[in-house]
């Protein structure tokens, strides 16, 4: 029937729509921010192995930074306060409380401020995040995979976009015979999803995992997609959807 054929024929251009809204359109690239103001990002640590990580980095590792307190069963919680960018640089000022176990949230809180080069990205330019745990950052701008191949250029990194945007970081750390291992995996958006810090054997000392992340970041370029398709859609059904 006519029917049955133009139903195919609506079904076929609207998987083509799709195939070709999903092709990069090629052009210079340029770089921006995947989160927005506003927005609340938790993390969670189901491993810490303390006494391990003593040995490797001395009694005071997570006394400083984005592992100040951190240990196994707590979380870590920041807040995008503003975003603002340069003709060099894309800026970004956040609210960052320290693991804690989420009750002291409401006392607990520093601000933090990070510049991130947007045109001739070098590890020279960058800010000195590789020279102490947790060797990377919590945020990359985006399009991550593109951003991030910049880290190639350091020995000990390794950037695998073969499946989602991944940091691989092998360390040799003051007198510690074993190698140091870290795999942190970033989501479309920028965001740390999931970091790992391990020996040999996959002897596993830190993992940590994303527990919130703005919904709506992530579904807009999928929404966008999809509420296109359904437009055509509905335009063609109107168009062709008549018996004869």
């Amino acid at each position: 029937m006519i029917i049955k054929k133009n139903i195919i024929i609506e079904f076929l251009l609207v998987i083509l729509l799709l195939f070709i809204a999903c092709i990069p359109v090629i052009k210079a690239q340029e770089f921006y921010w995947g989160v927005n103001e506003g927005d609340v990002l938790i993390w969670s640590c189901s491993k810490c192995d303390d006494t391990q990580l003593k040995k490797i980095f001395g009694n005071g590792w997570n006394s400083y930074g984005l592992f100040q307190n951190l240990s196994s069963n707590k979380k870590m919680k920041i807040e995008i306060k503003d975003l603002f960018s340069s003709k060099n640089d894309l800026n970004i000022s956040l609210s960052f409380w320290s693991w804690d176990y989420g009750n002291e949230w409401n006392k607990k809180k520093s601000n933090l401020n990070y510049s991130y080069p947007r045109l001739n990205i070098s590890i020279d330019e960058f800010f000195d995040f590789y020279s102490s745990l947790p060797y990377i950052p919590l945020i990359f701008p985006i399009p991550i995979e593109e951003y991030i191949t910049f880290l190639n250029s350091n020995p000990n990194y390794d950037v695998d976009n073969r499946v989602l945007p991944t940091i691989n970081i092998q360390l040799k750390i003051n007198n510690f015979t074993q190698p140091i291992f870290i795999t942190a995996i970033f989501n479309g958006i920028g965001v740390l999803s999931w970091y790992k810090l391990y020996l040999t054997n996959n002897n596993v000392l830190i993992d940590i995992t994303l527990e919130q992340v703005p919904v709506v970041s992530i579904l807009s370029t999928t929404s966008l997609l999809v509420g296109f398709s359904i437009v055509i859609f509905i335009y063609l059904r109107k168009k062709y959807w008549r018996i004869e």
